[in-house]
This record gives structure tokens, C-alpha cells and sequence, in this order.
């Protein structure tokens, strides 16, 4: 009695682990199309196909369910290995043109798949819960970009004389702000392309070419 009684609970436990599972991929998607404030939690539960009440069972309201999913976002980030990151863009025969296509390639990612981090963008400062997630996100962000312009450097492709560390921040930041003002905010003073290609070329001039040019 005793064995089939585990049993049950391991198989209740696994059903429950599953349905957690579509109901964080189903609000992933609504709120990066929707919107946050757009969405609801019955429209979570309708777009996986689950009651309302088992959205409820796992989360006590929807801003606990955008928690779980930016600590998700961050399980995910944190533990991305070096040989994952698109160290060819910083370290290629033509830096130039890889990162160009690598901010590029970024960028319509983002367009065809919305993501909850352009919503973490769009509410981190009013939320400080979402505002630490943010600043763990940027900083994990900024280690890994630190690591791929140390590559860079250490195969010659990059400039010698500047902190990787520094460099990191500051083209994070530069890449984290057209990104809000395009994606996030919808600016239309600037058509997003030649935004790219201005981008991609600041920090190219940056990061290859010496203070002279």
C-alpha cells in the first residue's frame, strides 16, 4: 500500500511539475506579446489549456508568475558557458562585419520572439523586486561580454590598453539603451537599422581602432 501510495505522489508531483512548465512557457509568450498589464491570468490558463485554478495552485497572482519567470531568465543566463557565447563576433578575421551581424541577429530575435526581458526593461524601475532582477541580469551580462572582449584582446583583434571590464560596461549599456528606446518604448525618431549600423560602428571604433582615428 505503502509503495503505491509513493507512486501516486511521484506521478502527481511530475503532472504538477509539467503543468508549472506550460503555464511559465504559455505567460512568457502572452506577456511579451500582450503585455503585462494586458494580460490576465485566465489568459495564461486559456493559452496552455489549464484552469484557471491550477494558474492559482502554482501562483498566487500574476506578478509572483513574472518572478518565476525572471528567475528562470537568470537560471538560464547564469549558466551559459563561455564556449556558448558568439565569441567568433569578437574575435573572427573581420571583427567589423561580425559584430554587426551579431547586433543584428540580436535585435530580430528579439522582434520575432518577444521576450520577458523587453517587459523586465519596461518595468524594472517601478518594481524593486524586478529592478534587483534587473541589476543581477546586467550584471551577469556584463561578465560575459567581459569574457569576449578578453578574447578578443588576447588573440589581437582588439585594442590592448582598455579594461575589458570597463569596455563591457559601458557597450552593455549603450546596446541596453537603443534596445528599450526601440523595443520597449516604440521611439520613431530613429529608423532602427541605421541605429544598428551606427551602434555597430561605435563600438567598433571603440574597441578596434586607436585614439587617434
Amino acid at each position: 500500500m505503502l509503495a503505491n501510495q509513493e507512486i501516486r505522489e511521484a506521478r502527481k508531483h511530475s503532472r504538477g511539475i509539467v503543468t508549472r512548465r506550460k503555464i511559465l512557457r504559455a505567460a512568457e509568450r502572452r506577456f511579451g506579446r500582450a503585455g503585462y498589464e494586458a494580460t490576465s491570468l485566465g489568459d495564461v490558463a486559456k493559452a496552455c489549456g489549464v484552469a484557471v485554478g491550477s494558474v492559482y495552485y502554482h501562483f498566487s497572482d500574476k506578478r509572483t508568475l513574472l518572478l518565476a519567470l525572471m528567475d528562470e531568465l537568470l537560471d538560464r543566463v547564469s549558466k551559459m558557458r563561455p564556449e556558448g557565447l558568439p565569441l567568433e563576433a569578437f574575435a573572427g578575421p573581420n571583427p567589423r562585419t561580425s559584430i554587426e551581424a551579431w547586433l543584428r541577429r540580436s535585435y530580430q530575435a528579439f522582434q520575432k520572439r518577444p521576450s520577458i526581458y523587453l517587459v523586465l526593461l519596461g518595468m524594472a524601475e517601478s518594481d524593486p523586486e524586478l529592478r534587483e532582477r534587473r541589476r543581477r541580469l546586467d550584471q551577469l551580462a556584463i561578465e560575459q561580454l567581459t569574457l569576449m572582449i578578453t578574447y578578443g584582446q588576447e588573440r589581437g583583434r582588439f585594442r590592448q590598453d582598455d579594461d575589458p571590464a570597463a569596455s563591457a560596461f559601458i557597450i552593455h549599456h549603450a546596446i541596453e539603451m537603443a534596445v528599450t528606446q526601440l523595443l520597449v518604448r516604440g521611439t520613431q525618431l530613429a529608423d532602427a537599422d541605421v541605429v544598428l549600423g551606427s551602434l555597430s560602428k561605435m563600438i567598433c571604433r571603440y574597441l578596434l581602432e586607436d585614439e587617434q582615428s
